[in-house]
This record gives C-alpha cells, sequence and structure tokens, in this order.
C-alpha cells in the first residue's frame, strides 16, 4: 500500500466547496428575502469534510510509491484525465482543479455586478492554469471588462482567448470572437466588428445551441455595423434576422435603414431601392406603388436605369400599360446612351407605339446599333433593319419614296 496525496474531488484543491443553498436552494432568496448564508448567490461556500480546508486529502492506493508532493502514484489518474498517470498529466489537471474556484466565483461576481472582483477571480484562475486551459477565463474575464466598460482591456482579453486551443475547458472561438465584435462595435470600428462578427459565424455561431438565445441580439448588432459603413442590403438582411428572432430593437432599426435609403440624395441608391419594392426582394415587403414612386424619383434625378426601366413597365402589357410615357422615358434613357432604349425606340417608330409610325425615324435608331461597335446590338439592329425593309416594302409608291406608310 502506498500513501498519496491528491486535490480533493469536493472542493477541486480550493479547500471549500460550493453547495446549493440549504435554505434557498439555489433560488437566492428565502421567503422573499435574500438568504443569509448565500447573500442572494444562491450558493454557500463549504469547508470541505474530505480535506477539512486543507484543499487536497490523503489515500491509500495499491502499488505504487508514496508521494507527499501534490502528485499522486503511478498507477492513478485523477478526475479528467486520461493520459494514464504522468506527473505532467496529473499536474495539468491539479491545476485546473485548483483554478475552478476561483472560475465559480468570478462567474458569481460578475453576476451581481461586482465587476472588478470578478476580474479579480478571473485573474487568479489565469494564474493558475495551465496555457492551453486558460482560454475560458480569458473570455470571461474580458466580459467582465466589457460590462465594465473596459473595451481596450476586453479586447486583449478575447484576443488571448482566440490563442488558445478550442478544446480546452470545451472552450469555443465563436464567443471571443463575438463579445470581441461587439467591443469594436461600441468603440465603432465597424469593420474590425463585422469582420470579428463573419469569423464568429464561421465558428459555428448559428449552429451552435449554446449561441442560440444571443443570437437575435447578434444579428441587431451586425445590422447596427453594416448600417454604419454603407452596406445598407446586408444590414437589412440581418436585420430582419433578428426580427425573426425575437429581438426588441431590430424593428426600430429596420424601419431606420429603410428611410434612410428612401432619404438617400443618390440616384442609384434609390433605383436599387425600388426595385426592392418593387419585386419584393433584399427583406422589402412588396410594394409596386412605393417601387413606381422610387424609380421615378431615380429618373427624375437623371439615373438611367430607372428610366429604361419605367420605360419598360409602362411599355408592358397590363394596368399599367402607357406607350406615351413608356417612349418619354425610353427617349431619355437613349439620350444617355442606354443602347436597350435605343432599340426601344427604333422599335416604337417602326410600329407606331407612342408615336406616328415613322420608318425614317426608325432607322437612324437602329443605325445607332449597327454603329455603336458593340457585336450584339449591331447585329439587334441589322436585324431589325431588315424587318424595316419589308414593312417599307408594304407601303407602296409613297412608302418606298417617303419612308412612310
Amino acid at each position: 500500500m502506498a500513501t498519496v496525496r491528491e486535490n480533493c474531488p469536493s472542493c477541486y484543491g480550493s479547500g471549500k466547496r460550493e453547495v446549493s443553498c440549504p435554505l434557498c436552494g439555489g433560488s437566492r432568496n428565502y421567503n422573499g428575502e435574500t438568504c443569509y448564508k448565500c447573500t442572494g448567490s444562491g450558493r454557500v461556500e463549504e469547508y470541505c469534510g474530505a480535506c477539512s480546508g486543507r484543499g487536497y486529502f490523503e489515500r491509500e492506493v495499491d502499488g505504487g510509491s508514496s508521494s507527499y508532493d501534490g502528485s499522486s502514484s503511478s498507477d492513478y489518474s485523477p478526475i479528467g484525465y486520461s493520459g494514464g498517470g504522468s506527473s505532467s498529466g496529473d499536474d495539468y489537471n491539479k491545476r485546473i482543479f485548483a483554478a475552478r474556484p476561483h472560475f465559480y466565483e468570478g462567474e458569481r461576481l460578475r453576476e451581481v455586478g461586482d465587476y472588478d472582483g470578478a476580474i479579480d477571480a478571473y485573474t487568479k484562475a489565469i494564474n493558475i492554469l495551465p496555457d492551453k486551459g486558460k482560454g475560458g477565463a480569458y473570455n470571461q474575464r474580458g466580459l467582465a471588462y466589457k460590462e465594465k466598460g473596459d473595451f481596450e482591456n476586453a479586447i486583449a482579453d478575447f484576443t488571448n482567448a482566440l490563442s488558445c486551443p478550442e478544446e480546452a475547458l470545451r472552450f469555443s472561438h465563436a464567443g471571443p470572437y463575438s463579445n470581441r465584435a461587439a467591443c469594436y462595435l461600441s468603440l465603432q470600428e465597424y469593420d474590425k466588428s463585422i469582420a470579428d462578427y463573419i469569423k464568429a459565424f464561421d465558428e459555428g455561431l448559428e449552429q451552435n445551441s449554446k449561441y442560440k438565445h444571443d443570437l437575435a441580439g447578434i444579428y441587431n448588432n451586425l445590422g447596427v455595423a453594416y448600417k454604419n459603413t454603407g452596406a445598407y442590403d446586408y444590414a437589412i438582411t440581418v436585420y430582419n434576422k433578428a426580427l425573426h428572432l425575437g429581438d426588441p430593437n431590430a424593428a426600430a432599426n429596420l424601419a431606420l435603414v429603410k428611410q434612410a435609403l428612401e432619404n438617400n440624395n443618390d440616384p442609384g441608391v434609390i433605383c436599387e431601392m425600388a426595385q426592392k419594392y418593387f419585386d419584393g426582394i433584399g427583406g422589402f415587403q412588396k410594394d409596386q406603388a412605393k417601387g413606381f414612386e422610387l424609380y421615378t424619383k431615380a429618373a427624375e434625378m437623371g439615373n438611367r436605369p430607372a428610366m429604361y426601366w419605367l420605360g419598360s413597365e409602362y411599355g408592358k402589357h397590363g394596368e399599367n400599360q402607357n406607350f406615351e410615357i413608356a417612349y418619354y422615358w425610353y427617349s431619355k434613357a437613349a439620350e444617355l446612351g442606354d443602347l436597350n432604349a435605343v432599340l426601344r425606340i427604333g422599335q416604337y417608330y417602326m410600329n407606331g407605339n407612342g408615336v406616328a409610325q415613322d420608318f425614317v425615324k426608325a432607322e437612324e435608331y437602329f443605325n445607332k446599333l449597327i454603329s455603336s461597335g458593340q457585336q450584339q446590338y449591331a447585329t439587334y439592329g441589322k436585324n431589325h433593319l431588315k424587318k424595316l425593309k419589308e414593312l417599307q416594302g408594304k407601303g407602296g409608291f409613297f412608302g418606298k419614296l417617303f419612308g412612310k406608310k
């Protein structure tokens, strides 16, 4: 038989163990009052009966040599370590066990808003833990700094957490990436915030059930970052995700982005906004009347795609069909060099849509396509010119002579 001294499995080496309060059972109050033993934390610290406050206890094992230096005999592996009985493995586990009370104390103090106390407790845990086991403690201390408003130290801790392997203490990089992103957001460093949120998603943030209750707020924060960098489409997409998951701020933020887009003085942005309303895409509810309104606004500001779109929509069969308005907007777009609009104007003159039929004018527009230098449009021009000649041939003597029917 050999006597070994080992960290107590009840108190993990601290000499004290935490148990649920016998009065409040962890609910933090007893008959409406804070428990006098746990003072509101729901836990009571008691000296461990196994180690009597020493932080370790002695036991007899078969075989092996006696060891009173804190390590155990060669044939014994402490709880949680599967690497045999090596002293390095034992040391790793003992340091994990010894750090746990400080880690838990940090959690308790953070919970009651004592951030300085929590930071001190986490620091003690970090100083005890082996390097590859520090990740979770860095992340939690970073949260304490963040909640205190010390974003610089929080970012430093989240960065340290990311340098630790994920497997330590069931640690995931998704958390510190997301937490660091929130700090960058508070510091208005929006590009860095977006980059970290994207990394958090890549690390499985959306798939990990551990983060499900946080996702709505994370989407909303990402929307804020996108909005402030002018990436309105992305902002709308993530705001809609936040809204779907029940974030209370998402609806108001989504409305602000849409209002900002509508009030934008960039006709290109207004044109894109109009398309989203008209087709009901990109997080917008379909509203064709709003789409027409914004397309017209963009066209009047000189946006060529909006001019062509209005010509196209007013030229279609249906309740909005109006060849005169379609011709007007096609003409505006054609003046700005839109070759599709040039083709449409040529067709309108050839067929008499919205204007008096005029083969000479039609030929003029088709020749513009042929001389455009773009093979596709040159082909369109030649094909339509051929059709035009056929129509001219059916126009009789005066049609051939004057180019008009």
